[in-house]
């Protein structure tokens, strides 16, 4: 099993990343308008303790978010913090999205076969 780096410091990481939070929330607010909730999820990369997966879900509240987030301290904090709020927010390993992903891709291929 690997060593989880975020294990020891999960619960002050919203507290470590204060000092970026301000710019985190400028971007987001500048991209939120270009999301598309009604095409399909809104996926998360690297979520960390859900901040952003949570304003995405406040402003947006018919959208469904998948947080993709390696660690699993990081995921647990995730859910422990915001899933009873926010039943639209879902959580995948990186490993779980590769294979939704792969299977998809399969999906759409097996659909967009031409027979002439």
């Amino acid at each position: 099993m690997h060593d989880d780096p975020y294990r020891a410091a999960a619960g002050a990481y919203d507290l470590f990343a204060a000092p970026y939070r301000a710019a985190q929330q400028a971007a987001l607010a500048e991209a939120l308008p270009h999301f598309q909730p009604e095409v399909g999820a809104i996926l998360d990369i690297g979520a960390g303790s859900g901040t952003a997966a949570v304003e995405i879900l406040e402003r947006l509240p018919e959208a469904h978010v998948l947080a993709l987030e390696p660690s699993a301290t990081m995921r647990a904090l995730l859910l422990g913090r915001h899933h009873r709020r926010h039943s639209s927010l879902g959580y995948l390993t990186p490993a779980e999205y590769a294979r939704q992903c792969t299977h998809q891709m399969e999906t759409d291929d097996s659909q967009n076969v031409r027979t002439e």
